[in-house]
């Protein structure tokens, strides 16, 4: 579909970007897409969901250096809390449990400070 072919465009851009190209997909809103997304029934799309939002997360665990907090996962938690993880967790096909794995501990890991969570490899 056309949406999953959006989500996995914004899925790679996250992924690969620079950190200013994943600033500006954040400042048009990619957080709520995405959360949006892994809610959703169709299950290409959870999983571009899912991969968006772990490379939204880590990017964001770029920024602790130097401002101090993972603004990403800040805005994710104002969008819908962490209540939506619990079905992302049912959701999550086998291949994408390490990465439900990182996303939860950077929604529930207050991750301000000098470690980040690390992600799968």
């Amino acid at each position: 579909t056309v949406r999953s072919e959006a989500l996995w465009a914004i899925s790679n851009a996250l992924s690969g970007g620079s950190s200013e190209q994943i600033a500006a997909l954040a400042q048009l809103g990619c957080a709520r897409v995405l959360v949006d997304a892994v809610g959703g029934d169709d299950a290409r799309c959870r999983a571009c969901g899912i991969s968006g939002l772990e490379g939204l997360l880590k990017a964001g665990n770029a920024q602790l250096e130097t401002l101090g907090e993972n603004t990403y996962a800040t805005e994710i938690r104002s969008l819908e809390g962490v209540a939506w993880l619990d079905a992302l967790e049912d959701a999550a096909e086998d291949a994408a449990r390490d990465k439900v794995e990182f996303i939860r501990k950077c929604m529930l890991v207050d991750v301000r400070g000098p470690s980040a969570v690390e992600g799968p490899p």
